[in-house]
Protein backbone atom coordinates (compact mmCIF):
# COMPACT_ATOMS: atom_id res chain seq x y z
CA UNK A 1 0.00 0.00 0.00
CA UNK A 2 2.61 2.66 1.38
CA UNK A 3 4.81 1.77 -1.86
CA UNK A 4 1.77 2.02 -4.27
CA UNK A 5 1.47 5.75 -2.85
CA UNK A 6 4.84 6.27 -3.10
CA UNK A 7 4.69 5.61 -6.90
CA UNK A 8 2.05 7.44 -7.21
CA UNK A 9 3.04 10.35 -5.21
CA UNK A 10 6.22 10.24 -7.40
CA UNK A 11 4.47 10.30 -10.66
CA UNK A 12 2.37 13.46 -9.65
CA UNK A 13 5.32 15.05 -8.69
CA UNK A 14 7.38 14.27 -12.07
CA UNK A 15 4.50 15.78 -13.93
CA UNK A 16 4.22 18.50 -12.31
CA UNK A 17 8.06 18.96 -12.60
CA UNK A 18 7.86 18.49 -16.33
CA UNK A 19 5.23 21.00 -16.85
CA UNK A 20 5.94 23.55 -14.10
CA UNK A 21 9.15 24.54 -13.73
CA UNK A 22 9.88 24.98 -17.22
CA UNK A 23 7.08 27.71 -17.09
CA UNK A 24 8.25 29.25 -14.07
CA UNK A 25 11.81 29.39 -15.11
CA UNK A 26 10.48 31.51 -18.36
CA UNK A 27 8.37 33.47 -16.58
CA UNK A 28 11.29 34.14 -13.94
CA UNK A 29 12.94 34.97 -16.89
CA UNK A 30 10.98 37.32 -18.88
CA UNK A 31 11.06 39.20 -15.25
CA UNK A 32 14.48 38.78 -15.07
CA UNK A 33 15.22 40.60 -18.76
CA UNK A 34 12.40 43.34 -17.90
CA UNK A 35 14.02 44.51 -14.73
CA UNK A 36 17.56 44.40 -16.61
CA UNK A 37 16.24 46.24 -19.19
CA UNK A 38 17.48 49.83 -18.98
CA UNK A 39 16.07 52.56 -21.74
CA UNK A 40 18.18 51.61 -24.29
CA UNK A 41 16.87 47.66 -23.86
CA UNK A 42 20.57 47.03 -22.65
CA UNK A 43 20.71 43.61 -19.96
CA UNK A 44 22.78 44.00 -17.53
CA UNK A 45 24.80 40.93 -16.30
CA UNK A 46 22.97 39.49 -13.32
CA UNK A 47 24.38 40.10 -9.89
CA UNK A 48 25.35 37.55 -7.66
CA UNK A 49 22.82 39.25 -5.25
CA UNK A 50 20.05 38.34 -8.40
CA UNK A 51 20.50 35.22 -8.75
CA UNK A 52 20.54 34.02 -4.81
CA UNK A 53 17.24 36.51 -4.98
CA UNK A 54 15.93 33.93 -7.77
CA UNK A 55 17.32 30.66 -5.82
CA UNK A 56 15.38 32.52 -2.74
CA UNK A 57 12.10 32.40 -4.74
CA UNK A 58 12.51 29.56 -6.60
CA UNK A 59 12.66 27.44 -3.35
CA UNK A 60 10.41 28.81 -1.66
CA UNK A 61 7.76 28.37 -4.82
CA UNK A 62 9.13 24.89 -4.78
CA UNK A 63 9.04 24.09 -1.24
CA UNK A 64 5.58 25.20 -1.09
CA UNK A 65 4.02 22.91 -3.53
CA UNK A 66 6.38 19.99 -2.00
CA UNK A 67 5.58 20.12 1.72
CA UNK A 68 1.98 21.08 0.66
CA UNK A 69 1.54 17.84 -1.85
CA UNK A 70 3.46 15.82 1.01
CA UNK A 71 1.19 17.17 3.84
CA UNK A 72 -1.61 16.19 2.52
CA UNK A 73 -0.16 12.78 1.62
CA UNK A 74 1.11 12.44 5.25
CA UNK A 75 -2.33 13.59 6.59
CA UNK A 76 -4.31 10.85 3.99
CA UNK A 77 -2.28 7.79 5.08
CA UNK A 78 -2.70 9.12 8.81
CA UNK A 79 -6.47 8.68 8.24
CA UNK A 80 -6.20 5.55 6.36
CA UNK A 81 -4.00 4.52 9.46
CA UNK A 82 -6.50 5.61 11.98
CA UNK A 83 -9.56 4.50 10.87
CA UNK A 84 -7.97 0.85 10.04
CA UNK A 85 -6.79 1.09 13.92
CA UNK A 86 -10.21 2.06 15.10
CA UNK A 87 -11.98 -0.96 12.98
CA UNK A 88 -9.47 -3.21 14.82
CA UNK A 89 -10.23 -5.68 17.23
CA UNK A 90 -9.99 -3.58 20.35
CA UNK A 91 -7.85 -6.30 22.47
CA UNK A 92 -5.02 -6.03 20.12
CA UNK A 93 -5.74 -2.38 19.34
CA UNK A 94 -2.90 -0.81 21.35
CA UNK A 95 -0.18 -3.04 20.30
CA UNK A 96 -1.07 -2.33 16.40
CA UNK A 97 -1.69 1.58 17.29
CA UNK A 98 1.81 1.50 18.88
CA UNK A 99 3.61 -0.25 15.89
CA UNK A 100 2.05 1.72 13.31
CA UNK A 101 2.39 5.00 14.94
CA UNK A 102 6.31 3.54 15.02
CA UNK A 103 6.36 2.85 11.42
CA UNK A 104 4.46 5.93 10.73
CA UNK A 105 6.85 8.02 12.25
CA UNK A 106 9.96 6.38 10.44
CA UNK A 107 8.35 6.61 7.09
CA UNK A 108 7.65 10.40 7.83
CA UNK A 109 11.33 10.97 8.80
CA UNK A 110 11.91 9.33 5.54
CA UNK A 111 9.79 11.19 3.88
CA UNK A 112 11.33 14.31 5.13
CA UNK A 113 14.82 13.20 3.65
CA UNK A 114 13.36 12.96 0.09
CA UNK A 115 11.45 15.68 0.30
CA UNK A 116 14.45 17.93 0.94
CA UNK A 117 16.25 16.25 -1.36
CA UNK A 118 14.17 16.25 -4.00
CA UNK A 119 13.36 20.03 -3.25
CA UNK A 120 16.86 20.14 -3.76
CA UNK A 121 17.04 18.60 -6.86
CA UNK A 122 14.13 21.30 -8.23
CA UNK A 123 16.11 23.81 -7.44
CA UNK A 124 18.79 22.87 -9.26
CA UNK A 125 16.44 21.85 -12.10
CA UNK A 126 15.05 25.50 -11.90
CA UNK A 127 18.02 27.05 -11.96
CA UNK A 128 19.30 25.45 -15.23
CA UNK A 129 16.34 25.72 -17.10
CA UNK A 130 16.22 29.66 -15.88
CA UNK A 131 19.26 30.14 -17.23
CA UNK A 132 19.01 28.53 -20.07
CA UNK A 133 15.69 30.51 -20.63
CA UNK A 134 17.41 33.84 -19.35
CA UNK A 135 20.06 33.33 -22.23
CA UNK A 136 17.58 32.51 -25.15
CA UNK A 137 15.73 35.97 -24.35
CA UNK A 138 18.69 37.79 -24.79
CA UNK A 139 20.10 36.13 -27.32
CA UNK A 140 16.87 37.32 -29.12
CA UNK A 141 17.10 40.49 -27.72
CA UNK A 142 20.14 41.48 -28.84
CA UNK A 143 19.30 39.83 -32.55
CA UNK A 144 16.48 42.31 -32.23
CA UNK A 145 19.00 45.25 -31.89
CA UNK A 146 21.35 43.93 -34.38
CA UNK A 147 18.46 44.00 -37.02
CA UNK A 148 17.37 47.75 -36.08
Amino acid sequence: LLCGEKEKLDSLLEAYKTTKLPQLAEALAADTINLASDKTCRIRSLTQETVSEFSKVAREVVNAELIQSEINHVLHRAAQVYQTNVDADHTYFFSFFAAERAALELWEDSVGDCLYDEINRSINELTELYLNSLNKLQKQNWRRRVEL
